[in-house]
């Protein structure tokens, strides 16, 4: 599925930015006549990589799906519980029946017998991310943690008993379903990131895995998924190339039971290169993908931007 020639051209108003600031993975649902966006953003002083110590969430409104956005806050009552005290990033919202749930990864500074051994303060970070989740049933008024996050942990000495990051979830018919990222190795040059399947009784968890090994042995991060004409879609970040056929482009990959995908063609998604009203241009980074859903069909997808001059925005691009 080549997701960009279902893009309807993008709009230099339906991006999310904040002065000083970087903004990054963002998610959107909907409550009565109104539009929200759930973001994640770090100042700029502490640099891109800064995200690993500093990143918050914000909440923002807007009266239609693709924006504009405005900024309403931060998302304070998510650093309630001790494990995410700190940093707060990626959020990805649903709602199931009438409840609303927002996934999101947490961080702290903790030191234990498993990250003493770390180098810097950067990779206790890192390795202390696990994934919560908070509830609502009006999201005006904000969410509750649940009091079982995180929600899914990292295993003892399995592949992913590093860091678990990136949720997204799909729930039907009593199934509920989440893709998760976690690491193998993480120095330069040869970063590798899997995804992880996990399910749950409920949607606010907890989630215990269904495989003993990654869903792919592809080298891809920053998953989203959906059901759409009776299989299952994982759209992702191709790491290598190896898919998608250049480096950090967007691949979509297919299942009919969530646990083998496989690829129609061979092809990117989308590029690093976004189509606006007013032309074409080509940036550092296009990524955390996410879908918003009307009636079981898409309607925007949004994706974190990268400027080749270091900035940053949230664009939302119509479904045609």
């Amino acid at each position: 599925m080549n997701v960009y020639e279902r893009l309807a051209p993008a709009r230099r108003e339906c991006v999310l930015r904040k002065e000083g600031w970087y903004i990054w993975g963002a998610s959107v649902c909907r409550y009565q006549d109104k539009y929200y966006i759930f973001a994640s953003g770090w100042e700029k002083q502490y640099k891109f990589q800064g995200w690993v110590k500093h990143s918050t969430i914000f909440k923002g409104v807007s009266d239609r799906p693709e924006g504009p956005f405005k900024i309403l806050g931060e998302m304070e009552e998510l650093k309630q519980q001790e494990w995410s005290s700190e940093v707060l990033h990626n959020p990805t919202v649903c709602k199931v029946g009438d409840t609303y749930y927002l996934f999101y990864v947490g961080t702290r500074y903790h030191v234990d017998g498993r990250t003493c051994v770390l180098p810097d303060d950067y990779e206790v970070y890192r390795y202390n991310q696990r994934i919560g989740v908070a509830v609502s049933e009006n999201p005006i008024e904000g969410f509750r943690p649940v009091k079982e996050n995180p929600i899914l942990d990292i295993s003892e000495s399995g592949w992913d008993s590093t860091y678990v990051t990136n949720p997204s979830v799909w729930a039907e018919d009593g199934k509920i379903y989440m893709v998760y990222k976690a690491l193998i190795q993480d120095r330069l040059p040869d970063i590798v990131m899997k995804l992880g399947l996990a399910e749950g009784e409920k949607v606010a968890g907890p989630y215990r895995r269904i495989l003993g090994h990654p869903l792919l042995q592809y080298n891809i991060e920053d998953p989203f998924i959906w059901k759409e004409e009776g299989n299952y879609h994982l759209l992702a970040k191709d790491m290598t190339g190896e898919l998608a056929g250049k480096p950090d482009e967007a691949v979509v990959l297919e299942s009919s039971d969530m646990k083998k995908f496989a690829w129609r063609e061979k092809r990117a998604a989308y590029s690093t290169e976004i189509e606006w009203e007013d032309g074409v241009e080509y940036y550092q980074n296009v990524e955390r993908p996410q879908i918003y859903f009307e009636e079981g069909k898409p309607v925007c997808l949004y994706n974190a931007v990268r400027t080749k001059d270091d900035g940053s925005f949230n664009v939302a691009r119509r479904f045609r």
